[in-house]
């Protein structure tokens, strides 16, 4: 009797994991309005956040930042636009501010930070941080902010989103980075990674790459050059996705 019930319940593990993967990617306007619609709650969004940012424990809780509510706009197709201001504190020291704009909107969504480029890069050497801003479930967009924190200024370097649900979706990669010091140039490219069209094997994916684009500091701010053309694919490969995710394949 229990070797039934364990067999049972390794089969549903299975079966949840597979239908997990064939969810494709959300990724066009009407989809982004629809995500900011979902969750039906009723929170007020709050005035001011603390962000406390990951990935370096000597630092730790002496440098952070605070995210303060400026404004809220809902456009006639329900799509909600708001503007926040990030004021950054190293050593509990106010050292420069931003202000962002987080559109779609998604009450209940949650800040994050971290330093470094990557999970690779060296963070306690690295002067970047990762801000995301997001409900935290699998189909939601995700909004991301790179800054820049350098003698005490702020830049903002880049901004972009991503989605993610059951393995499919679409993200930003980082690359060329100095994982020893800092680096004075990287660049990054779009990953989409979605069901295959056409093939009815649930199993089958198309990765591909797109707005490929160089970093570059110059005179202490950095500088962005899109090398291909936006939103324009300029590889892409079929491949299965335990072949794209080899660490699931064997667990």
């Amino acid at each position: 009797m229990n070797r039934v019930c364990i067999t049972l319940l390794l089969l549903a593990l299975i079966s949840c994991k597979k239908e997990s993967a064939t969810v494709g990617p959300k990724w066009t306007e009407a989809d982004k309005k629809q995500m900011s619609a979902k969750p039906a709650f009723n929170n007020v969004t709050p005035k001011i956040d603390t962000i406390h940012i990951s990935g370096n424990g000597e630092i730790g809780e002496s440098n952070y930042i605070l995210a303060s509510f400026l404004d809220k706009k809902i456009d006639k197709d329900s799509l909600i636009t708001v503007q926040y201001k990030l004021d950054f504190f190293t050593n509990k020291t106010k050292i420069g501010s931003e202000k962002v704009t987080i559109v779609p909107f998604t009450e209940g969504s949650a800040w994050g930070a971290s330093y470094g480029l990557s999970k690779e890069d060296n963070a306690s050497v690295s002067p970047f941080i990762q801000i995301s801003f997001g409900y935290e479930a699998c189909g939601y967009n995700q909004q991301y902010f790179l800054f820049y924190l350098k003698n005490n200024k702020v830049q903002l370097v880049h901004d972009w989103d991503s989605m993610s649900d059951g393995g499919w979706g679409s993200w930003l990669e980082f690359g060329g980075i100095n994982l020893k010091n800092e680096s004075v140039s990287f660049y990054s490219k779009r990953v989409s990674y979605g069901g295959k069209e056409g093939v009815d094997d649930e199993e089958m994916g198309t990765v591909e790459h797109s707005d490929s684009t160089l970093f570059h500091l110059k005179n202490n701010k950095w500088e962005k050059r899109l090398l291909t053309p936006k939103g324009k694919v300029y590889w892409k490969k079929d491949i299965s996705f335990n072949e794209f995710y080899p660490q699931t394949a064997t667990e």
